[in-house]
């Protein structure tokens, strides 16, 4: 079906750098994210997990809470999750600031 719509600026960089991405039109792009959006798919049950690879993503509760897959005995705590953050926020700083630029 054809239809003309207004998409703002965002959007439409987001769905054309999907296209570009993926190596289809924006027609493609903007139906895969529509689709993903009105039918997202189920997050895995805590049974699956033995399912997914390490490194794996998905999403737990009916929060959707974000959540990785890890090694076993490997534990991430909050204070890891906030030095990682704290060392990206640097490192983004930095690049903006151009420090470390030859």
């Amino acid at each position: 079906m054809r239809l003309t719509i207004n998409l703002a600026d965002d959007l439409y960089q987001d769905a054309r750098s999907l296209a570009l991405a993926k190596d289809v039109s924006i027609s493609a792009a903007v139906n895969q994210l529509l689709r993903a959006a009105v039918h997202p798919p189920a997050p895995p049950t805590d049974s699956d997990i033995d399912h997914l690879s390490v490194g794996a993503l998905y999403f737990k509760g009916p929060r959707r809470i974000p959540v990785v897959k890890c090694q076993a005995g490997l534990v991430i705590t909050d204070e890891d999750v906030a030095r990682a953050r704290s060392e990206e926020d640097l490192c983004y700083i930095n690049q903006f600031r151009g420090v470390g630029k030859p």
